[in-house]
Parts: structure tokens; C-alpha cells; sequence
């Protein structure tokens, strides 16, 4: 992962999070923090990040085949 990708990647965390998480999204945050200069967060604070913004909740997404388009 590229810095650049990194950076993106924390600064839409906390409006992409989903209830969904894959376990290779909890993998890639941890690097992608860890490229940015944190230490090795552990998998429970990734995988609350990764449930979303804490002042909005855990998200839910799914996908629209008629938009074609996440939502």
C-alpha cells in the first residue's frame, strides 16, 4: 500500500464503515495506520473503526442494481 492510498483510506474510515467487515479490511487498516506512523493499534480498535463513526453508528450497506451504486 502506497502512502498516498493510506492516507485516503484513514480519511474515509470514519464515513464508510459497515456492520459487514470483511477480514481482510481489518488487515489492510492495520497497515494502512501503521504506514502512517501509529503503532500496531490491535484488532479490536480496527474493527471498531471499521463499524463506522462512533456518533453515527454502525452502518449497513448493500448494493442498488438498479442505481448501480452502493447505498
Amino acid at each position: 500500500m502506497t502512502d498516498r492510498y493510506a492516507r485516503l483510506l484513514l480519511r474515509l474510515l470514519p464515513i464508510l464503515g459497515d456492520t459487514d467487515i470483511p477480514e481482510a479490511a481489518v488487515s489492510l487498516v492495520t497497515e494502512a495506520l501503521m504506514a502512517q506512523g501509529a503503532a500496531d493499534p490491535g484488532e479490536p480498535l480496527v474493527r471498531r473503526l471499521l463499524k463506522g463513526h462512533p456518533s453515527r453508528g454502525p452502518a449497513s450497506w448493500s448494493f442498488d442494481h438498479d442505481e448501480r451504486s452502493w447505498i
